[in-house]
């Protein structure tokens, strides 16, 4: 009997499906990635750091406490900044509000960031960086020399929400989805299908030699599902294009098969 009952249990198993189960977002193997997408940059030229905040809050990175000059990223912080200032956080925006900030953040408008920097000052800047729990940023006098971090950047991008006050908040999240398609790169087109990207990009010729590429990024399923965030940031690239290359490379191996957001 006790050998009958073996015989129907092997047979039992050999007849199961031997495809496993559909991986849960819960479940992505960010460790792996991670290490495949440091495998990749170890091979670019420069520098790269880079930020995860998985969708159970759990933060990834490599090199994610070096320092680099922001280039435009901080267009994204300088918004949020501009809209906690003085009484703003009380008032509807009005046109001249919005005519500053939809060029600064949809196609990278400098002289419009210029002037919302000018307006909310470095130490606006510095308070919200403190209020975030940044542990690594300073401001310059040039807006692009901005320091950050890839920690402090995924970290930011994750919890954006909840720094923007909240008769702003949908007009705000709502403008990172306004991208461009020419400065669309990156991220973007490695996003998970089903998923909404906010984010924002900066480039800027470094002098180390090379350029700084940066970019960061929230993504978020459109129905159900649970949120994660990104920073890449790099610097030393031989060109722009180079550094959009990497920053591609970068994403397409940690998002490689991420379950899709319905």
């Amino acid at each position: 009997m006790k050998r009958l009952l073996a015989t129907a249990v092997a047979l039992l198993v050999l007849a199961a499906p031997s495809a496993a189960p559909s991986a849960t977002p819960g479940e992505y193997p960010w460790a792996k990635r991670l290490e495949d997408a440091k495998h990749f940059a170890a091979g670019r030229a420069g520098k790269v750091s880079i930020g995860i905040v998985d969708e159970d809050k759990h933060f990834h990175g490599s090199r994610a406490n070096r320092q680099y000059s922001s280039a435009s990223a901080v267009k994204v912080m300088l918004m949020v900044a501009y809209l906690r200032h003085g009484k703003q956080n009380h008032q509807p925006l009005t046109a001249g509000d919005k005519a500053l900030l939809e060029p600064m953040i949809k196609r990278s408008d400098n002289s419009s960031a210029t002037q919302v920097r000018d307006i909310v000052g470095n130490e606006g800047l510095a308070k919200l960086a403190h209020r975030a729990g940044m542990t690594k940023f300073q401001t310059d006098v040039v807006w692009g020399r901005t320091q950050i971090t890839a920690r402090d950047q995924a970290n930011w991008m994750y919890r954006i929400e909840r720094f923007i006050p909240k008769r702003h908040r949908a007009y705000a999240m709502n403008l990172l989805t306004k991208i461009i398609p020419a400065q669309s790169w990156g991220i973007p087109p490695a996003k998970p299908k089903g998923y909404v990207i906010r984010f924002k990009g900066g480039w800027a010729p470094s002098g180390n030699p090379g350029w700084t590429v940066n970019q960061v990024a929230q993504l978020d399923p459109r129905h159900g599902g649970k949120r994660f965030s990104l920073a890449i940031l790099t610097r030393g690239s031989p060109d722009r294009n180079y550094g959009i290359a990497t920053i591609r490379g970068i994403a397409q191996r940690l998002m490689k098969g991420f379950p899709g957001g319905g």
